[in-house]
């Protein structure tokens, strides 16, 4: 009996807090966070796209050159964990919060990095369809989520997605 209602707490959910470091964190918990909305397969890539950017680009500063290069010669992953170990850079957190309101599900996704200029990122640009890195953010933004934004200084990126199919902005 206990089984029958194994799930239905995520209906029950107004909002939550996580905090995450690794990038095996970050994919546990956009799998979770995914079982909060609608269409969980719909916004489990976007999710998890936003929060490993927000170790490698964000925590780790990795930037947009050196991931394409790390990528290409199949050392990102490496990179990554050297830098985890960092005295400096390892012991920064990043931070995913989970709100029901406004008809919708709020993701608000902040790291401890400098931040970058996003607005290039939001939308899709034919220039980086044949890159490695540099694609996520917009197919995010287009596939996952029905707003994304960023704040200003671009190391907290916001987004939403409506609880019903007749909303919009």
């Amino acid at each position: 009996m206990l089984m029958q209602n194994r799930g239905r707490e995520l209906d029950f959910m107004v909002s939550a807090t996580f905090q995450f470091r690794t990038m095996e964190e970050a994919h546990t918990l956009s799998l979770y966070l995914a079982n909060c909305f609608p269409e969980p397969e719909r916004v489990v890539n976007g999710l998890t796209e936003l929060m490993f950017n927000a170790i490698e680009h964000g925590n780790l500063g990795i930037g947009y050159q050196m991931k394409a290069e790390l990528s290409q010669q199949n050392l990102l992953a490496t990179e990554v964990a050297q830098r985890l170990q960092s005295p400096v850079l390892g012991e920064r957190v990043a931070e995913v919060t989970m709100a029901r309101k406004d008809g919708g599900i709020y993701i608000v996704i902040t790291d401890q990095g400098e931040g970058f200029d996003w607005k290039d990122h939001i939308k899709i640009n034919p220039s980086r369809a044949g890159k490695t890195s540099g694609r996520g953010i917009a197919m995010a933004n287009s596939i996952s989520f029905d707003k994304l934004t960023y704040n200003e200084k671009g190391n907290t990126a916001v987004a939403f997605v409506a609880e019903s199919s007749d909303f919009s902005w």
